[in-house]
């Protein structure tokens, strides 16, 4: 196996309901746990991590195109990584929040990305809501993890437990997810 390779990389897939994304995320736990990548905890972390923005695409950003994933296990010279897509065409994260009438009117995308990965921010203003990036964002700022959060014209980078940046990059619809992380 050369070192790009995938030890474990299902199929990219795309979902059209929550209930899709639920057996995405099902799926994935069952073949972690069958194929013995990584510290049990740690895979689990991860797929926890998976699952959330899974179902955050499938609540928030599904269009007639439905959501994407992709999940790989490879191996790197210091062990095994894994790297996980979640991309959607809905209206993006400045849209989601511009519905809930309780948050300040956010003029950018990096300030929509900002606002939206504190504790129980959403779109909603539920208060048992707004609880998933912010839980992304905890568990990625482990050291070796990186993350990516892309919605509109703003990226988000986060490297472990580095203070996290922002870029103003070329504009696209909905929101686009990454994450890599040694397990």
């Amino acid at each position: 196996m050369s070192s790009h390779e995938s030890i474990y990389s299902p199929e990219p897939t795309v979902f059209h309901s929550m209930r899709q994304a639920q057996e995405l995320t099902h799926a994935l736990e069952d073949n972690v746990v069958r194929v013995s990548l990584g510290a049990a905890n740690t895979a689990a972390e991860l797929a926890g991590v998976f699952s959330e923005l899974v179902n955050a695409a499938a609540e928030h950003g599904m269009s007639e195109d439905g959501a994407h994933a992709h999940v790989r296990f490879m191996p790197h010279r210091s062990g095994s990584v894994y790297d996980a897509v979640v991309v959607d065409s809905g209206a993006g994260i400045r849209a989601t929040l511009t519905r809930n009438p309780n948050l300040p009117r956010v003029q950018t995308d990096a300030q929509a990305i900002q606002l939206a990965v504190q504790e129980k921010v959403s779109g909603t203003g539920h208060p048992t809501r707004g609880l998933g990036l912010w839980m992304t964002v905890t568990e990625m700022r482990k050291p070796g993890r990186k993350f990516w959060l892309h919605s509109g014209s703003a990226l988000l980078v986060m490297y472990g437990d580095q203070e996290p940046g922002f870029r103003e990059i070329e504009h696209r619809q909905g929101v686009m997810a990454r994450l890599t992380a040694p397990c």
